[in-house]
């Protein structure tokens, strides 16, 4: 779902808000490390997916390879994570609307310069209308969009590499010997952001056609690294890669339309500077569609309240699950603007590292699962799918992971040994202890007749239930 994690607010915002805020060099590369991690990551993680089929994606695969009370500590993780990702992106569309817009409006009578969060309730409602519609409706819109920003950032890497600092294209940023450097870890996480939302394809399945996700994530991944790598090479470029920090640093967001805006003119690059905001709307509406089907899964299967496993008859989408994301969304926006967060920096970019770090977690633990998962059953799956691969990416998953928290003061650009960046991680150390001691009251009411506790990780296999009215199989018409 390259919807999830869009071309250019990833590029333009993600990568020159990393550059500015670690001073970490080596994002290309990591863009290159973190493709190669998760096509290994991948492997099992589909084949698990052709036996099993839910809503609730990760958190799913954990629970049946790795036990209830496991997925559901997991399915918390999950929800913290995905929720940070699309709450900081209001945030990120905020400011570069902000940025784009107030400079316009200053020669309006009372226009004044309104700050982030005016331009944010609007994203809020728009997502909270299109949240409800149905996913191949959003999809045919936002792959639109997507095609557009790819489009322009085609021309754009081909400006920046036709102007290299100094003369010649280096390829510093590159290097694999950057991959000796301790601060890699930061960077792959960094660049494991911006593929965020890839693993969640799986969260459609239920309202997917058969055979479809395996490819889509591959394919996603593949032209992803291709982008993401190939853009932020090229700002680097353009730059020098002993500059790039520093003029991102000085020129955040608007380093790429800065660097292309002598070659293509003003409004080439309005047209980008609107493009890069759809993009952080595309985003911010799939992040929001994975966390509802986040909730819809949870309460399907009663670790919720059953309240949100109830779709919409017309739609098929999980309606209460969307209102639920939305509200939560509200009250953190509201308390970011009356608190006077920096939308860019501790909405956009902490949140979203936030939720790298989390996702990360929770692939580690997903092939843990997918170990377990065929250990009890091989499915007739090959070897290579059911242990070899799964068990890789376990390992290099759990070392970046480590890697990054050793160095999160440097990933969100503090003191080393700064409050905040030990409150961070916390908050999921905090929401796995909460689905934990929620599994283990499960557990302990797993005797009743309408246990919650075994029906977690069965998805679609309970969708009798007569409290909730749930998508038609894909194989039918009104499915598709």
């Amino acid at each position: 779902m390259l919807s999830a994690a869009a071309p250019l607010a990833s590029t333009a915002g993600g990568t020159s808000t990393g550059w500015a805020v670690t001073g970490v060099t080596q994002i290309p590369l990591a863009f290159v490390v973190t493709a190669v991690l998760l096509l290994v990551f991948v492997v099992g993680y589909t084949a698990m997916s052709r036996h099993v089929t839910s809503a609730g994606a990760l958190y799913t695969y954990v629970a049946r390879g790795l036990g209830p009370v496991t997925g559901i500590s997991a399915a918390f993780v999950a929800l913290v994570s995905y929720a940070a990702m699309q709450i900081g992106l209001f945030g990120g569309i905020g400011a570069v609307a902000a940025s784009f817009f107030n400079p316009r409006l200053g020669s309006l009578p009372m226009a004044g310069h309104p700050p982030w969060w005016v331009y944010g309730a609007p994203a809020w409602v728009l997502v909270l209308i299109f949240g409800r519609l149905r996913v191949d409706f959003n999809s045919r819109v936002l792959g639109v969009l997507m095609g557009a920003e790819c489009l322009v950032m085609i021309i754009f890497d081909a400006i920046m590499l036709a102007h290299p600092h100094g003369g010649h294209l280096s390829t510093d940023t590159l290097a694999p010997s950057g991959l000796a450097k301790p601060a890699i870890s930061v960077a792959v996480v960094i660049a494991f952001t911006s593929f965020v939302g890839v693993e969640d394809t799986t969260n459609y399945s239920e309202e997917s056609r058969p055979g479809t996700l395996g490819k889509a994530m591959r394919v996603s991944i593949l032209v992803g690294a291709c982008i993401y790598a190939l853009s932020a090479w090229s700002m680097s470029v353009a730059t020098g890669p002993d500059q790039v920090v520093g003029e991102a640093r000085q020129q955040g967001s608007e380093l790429m339309f800065n660097l292309v805006g002598a070659s293509v003119g003003t409004t080439m690059v309005d047209v980008g500077h609107l493009l890069f905001l759809t993009s952080l709307f595309a985003s911010c509406l799939s992040f929001h569609n994975t966390v509802s089907r986040y909730l819809f899964a949870m309460g399907r299967e009663g670790v919720l309240p059953r309240a949100l496993g109830i779709t919409s008859r017309r739609t098929g989408t999980p309606k209460n699950a969307s209102l639920c994301q939305s509200g939560i969304a509200a009250v953190v926006l509201v308390v970011a603007a009356v608190s006077g967060w920096d939308p860019m920096v501790q909405m956009f970019f902490w949140m979203g590292t936030l939720a790298g770090v989390g996702v990360a977690v929770l692939m580690c633990l997903a092939s843990i699962a997918v170990l377990g998962f065929f250990a009890r059953d091989p499915h007739g799956e090959p070897l290579t799918h059911r242990v070899v691969f799964p068990a890789l990416a376990a390992l290099a998953l759990g070392a970046v992971v480590v890697l990054t928290l050793d160095h999160y003061a440097i990933l969100l650009g503090v003191t080393p040994g700064a409050p905040v960046a030990r409150l961070l991680p916390g908050v999921l150390v905090l929401a796995a202890a909460v689905g934990l001691i929620r599994g283990a009251h499960l557990y302990v009411r797993r005797d009743r007749p309408d246990a919650a506790y075994h029906h977690v990780g069965l998805g679609y296999e309970i969708a009798d239930r007569p409290t909730t009215h749930h998508p038609v199989p894909p194989t039918t018409p009104e499915g598709k």
